[in-house]
């Protein structure tokens, strides 16, 4: 496949899910592009993210295995030797391409493991950011690369390049369904707003305090508040949150399906550059999202309203790796972010339909 001109689709493939959730969720977007096009695709991705393919009525099969990458590794022998084994099977199945979408060693080094003449990968060129998030490496393993221009920041506009190289005629627009293959799609005249306050790590979460002021300021509007979490999140959310749940101020924590049905009902959704408010784009739920330290184009839903804490601070961007740390107001980013600037955003986001900005 030459990288400057669009190939005919291949006819079998095998999309590399290795990492987090909200990585999934912005990879289903190559599946839309490639759906209804006779290719038989197939995803590998860690067991926890299969149901996110599962009910997708273009993927053919999912395979499961855990990977020495991401943000919760989980990879002893025992699970090396796994991939090891699931590799070799699925090197029988000969796919015409395997692809990634992060440009790292490590899902190169898989994919040409696995077909070493199909192995397709995003390039990225010497100054792009993005070089700050992975380990890109082994290029030369790369037999399908897909060169991404400096101009283009977003991982969302890159999956679509992939698309586009691979011979997809559709929108690489992530898209979720349920368990009887129907797309989840936001629900016109919701009134309540979803929150999602927690993040996998320290430096991309807004103080609880701030959560709750944030809460008082919508329920002093007369809407209901849906606080989004994982199950194992329940008793620390209810922590955070005590003395405001009832009636109008809930938890939903329960499974994905649940959380997907529950964040279609929701008028708008409040998240960090997580899991949450990359569901809420491909639900189609107009969302809001908070971010510190991280280059906010890198990783921003393109349809989301974007608060960016960082901006303009001299540590700014610092790619999740605070060198805050030990100052006497570590991150600055998110903690002095006031819960009525979000509040205005929310208003704004409401009015608007949910137009891609930045306030």
């Amino acid at each position: 496949m030459s990288p400057l001109e669009p190939a005919e689709p291949p006819r079998r493939l095998l999309l590399l899910q290795c990492r987090n959730y909200g990585d999934a969720v912005i990879g289903t977007g190559l599946v839309e592009a490639l759906g209804g096009q006779g290719i038989e695709l197939h995803v590998l991705a860690r067991p926890r993210f299969a149901d996110l393919f599962r009910h997708n009525p273009h993927v053919v099969q999912v395979h499961t295995a855990e990977f020495p990458m991401g943000t919760a590794k989980d990879f002893g022998f025992a699970a090396a030797t796994d991939l090891a084994a699931r590799t070799l099977a699925l090197r029988r199945l000969r796919f015409d391409r395997v692809v990634n979408l992060c440009g790292d060693f490590r899902e190169i080094g898989l994919g040409w493991a696995i077909a070493p003449r199909g192995n397709c990968s995003p390039i990225w060129p010497v100054q792009h950011p993005r070089r700050q998030l992975d380990r890109v490496a082994l290029s030369g393993l790369v037999s399908h690369p897909v060169p991404v221009p400096p101009q283009e920041l977003g991982i969302y506009g890159a999956v679509q390049r992939v698309a586009d190289a691979l011979g997809g005629r559709g929108r690489a627009r992530s898209r979720l369904y349920d368990a009887q293959r129907r797309p989840y799609t936001h629900a016109p005249g919701a009134t309540a707003i979803g929150l999602h306050p927690l993040a996998g790590v320290a430096c991309k979460q807004w103080p609880m305090e701030q959560w709750r002021a944030l809460v008082a300021l919508i329920r002093a509007q007369g809407r209901p508040v849906l606080i989004f979490g994982a199950p194992l999140e329940r008793e620390r959310l209810a922590a955070a949150f005590d003395g405001l749940l009832g009636a109008q101020v809930q938890l939903a924590t329960g499974s994905l399906d649940e959380l997907f049905d529950r964040l279609c009902g929701v008028a708008a959704f409040v998240g960090l550059d997580s899991f949450g408010i990359h569901a809420a784009q491909a639900i189609g739920t107009p969302c809001l999202m908070l971010n510190g330290g991280m280059l906010a184009p890198l990783v921003a839903p393109p349809d989301a309203l974007l608060i960016d804490g960082g901006a303009g601070l001299p540590c700014h961007p610092c790619y999740n790796r605070p060198s805050c740390l030990g100052a006497a107001q570590p991150y600055r980013c998110m903690r002095e972010i006031p819960a009525q600037r979000v509040w205005q955003g929310l208003l704004r986001l409401l009015g608007d339909g949910g137009a891609a900005s930045k306030l």
